[in-house]
């Protein structure tokens, strides 16, 4: 929605997300206003792909705390990579990143020909590690002090799921839906407690977030 901008603005300018996604590579102080104002239109506005490659993330009382994203592979097409960043300090550790990546992650193998999904982080982020875990994710493979931050050499840790692998042993995000159609956004549903498909929440422009 357009009055997520003002959060957007504000997320690109502060918050602890920015310590643990690749911080070395922050550059978004350096945007004018009008420039992440047309990122923001770009990337969650006028982004009408399918699978759509981001989102935002909203709470019932429809308020944006972050974002989920895709990035395509483009000599592997059976595989995709995937992000998320809880950009409300206060959020953290709540289980919305939890909720909101497994949401996406159905989402994209619902809609696509997917066979595996990955994503990357780095040794210090043991939220993201944990969230892994937590999902089925296998860690395939760890580049080893791949850079330096702070003093310290950082390793980058990669981690993937198939789709056969997907949904062994977990359960539905209670409260969550996903629509095509949703002006950029994820978020949970209010008064239900299942998970719709994308297939279905799709059908009607009627079918929006809370």
């Amino acid at each position: 929605m357009p009055t997520d901008l003002d959060s957007y603005r504000r997320w690109l300018r502060q918050g602890e997300w920015r310590e643990f996604d690749a911080p070395w590579e922050r550059v978004d102080l350096q945007l004018t206003d009008d420039e992440i104002d047309e990122r923001f239109r770009r990337n969650f506005l006028a982004y009408h792909d399918s699978p759509r490659k981001r989102l935002l993330i909203a709470l019932p009382d429809e308020n944006a705390i972050g974002w989920v994203i895709r990035y395509d592979e483009t000599r592997f097409p059976s595989t995709c990579h995937v992000g998320i960043d809880i950009c409300e300090d206060d959020q953290v550790n709540r289980g919305y990143g939890t909720e909101a990546l497994r949401l996406w992650i159905s989402y994209q193998f619902a809609i696509s020909k997917l066979h595996r999904i990955a994503f990357a982080t780095y040794s210090f982020n043991d939220r993201v590690v944990r969230l892994a875990e937590k999902l089925g994710f296998t860690l395939e493979g760890c580049d080893r002090e791949i850079v330096q931050w702070q003093g310290e050499w950082v390793d980058r840790l990669h981690f993937a799921i198939l789709r056969s692998e997907w949904g062994r042993g977990s359960t539905a995000c209670a409260g969550i839906r996903l629509s095509e159609e949703i002006n950029g956004r994820i978020g949970r549903k209010r008064d239900h407690d299942h998970l719709e498909q994308p297939e279905q929440a799709g059908r009607s422009r009627e079918n929006r977030w809370p």
